[in-house]
C-alpha cells in the first residue's frame, strides 16, 4: 500500500525557453503565486548563474554546462517529487533536447515564451539589449547568437499580445493536461 502511494507522486518540470526579457521568471512568478501552484520550485538561469553556475561564461560549451547542471537539478528535484520550473533561455534544439533527455521525455514540458525582438529591446528588463547595441557586450542571443524556436514545444505563449495572467493561465490549463497523463 505505501509503496503505490508513495510511485503516485511524481515530480515533473515546466521548461521554459525564450530570449532574454521574454517574460519566463515573471510568468514563472505569477504561476507560484496561484494557490494550488505554491509548492512548486523555480530554478532561474539568472539565480544559477549567481551561485552553482558563476564559473560559466556565454561561450556555447558554457551555455550548455549551465543547461546540463540545470537539468540535473530539475531531475532530483523531480525525483523526489518535487515539481519545477525551469526559466533558462536554452537557445538550441540541441541543448533543450539536453535537458529533455536529462529530466526524462514524461516529466519534460517544454513552454516557449515567445517575444518579438522590437517588444524585448523595448522592454530591455536587465539594460543588455542597450549594452549589445551600444558595443558594450558580445555575443547576444537574438543578434549575433541564434535563438532556435522549439519545434516540439507542449505550449507557446506570446507575451506582447497576452497579459502575464493569461499566459500563466494558459500554461497551467495545459500542464495539468500534461501533468494528469502521466
Amino acid at each position: 500500500m505505501l509503496s503505490s502511494i508513495i510511485d503516485m507522486k511524481v515530480g515533473t518540470t515546466i521548461w521554459l525557453t525564450g530570449l532574454s526579457g521574454a517574460g519566463k521568471t515573471t510568468i514563472a512568478n505569477e504561476i507560484k503565486s496561484c494557490e494550488a501552484m505554491e509548492n512548486l520550485v523555480i530554478i532561474d538561469g539568472d539565480d544559477l548563474r549567481k551561485g552553482i553556475n558563476s564559473n560559466l561564461g556565454f561561450t556555447d560549451n558554457d551555455r550548455t554546462e549551465n543547461i546540463f547542471r540545470a537539468a540535473h537539478i530539475c531531475k532530483i528535484l523531480n525525483d523526489n517529487g518535487i515539481d519545477v520550473m525551469a526559466c533558462i533561455m536554452s537557445p538550441t534544439e540541441e541543448q533543450r533536447r539536453l535537458a529533455k533527455s536529462i529530466i526524462g521525455e514524461d516529466k519534460f514540458f517544454l513552454t516557449y515564451v515567445m517575444c518579438d525582438m522590437h517588444t524585448l529591446v523595448e522592454r530591455d528588463t536587465k539594460g543588455l539589449y542597450k549594452k549589445y547595441l551600444d558595443g558594450e557586450i558580445e555575443h547576444m542571443v537574438g543578434f549575433d547568437l541564434p535563438y532556435e524556436d522549439p519545434q516540439d514545444e507542449n505550449i507557446c505563449v506570446f507575451t506582447r499580445a497576452s497579459s502575464v495572467e493569461n499566459c500563466a493561465s494558459k500554461i497551467i490549463d495545459k500542464w495539468l493536461e500534461f501533468r494528469f497523463n502521466l
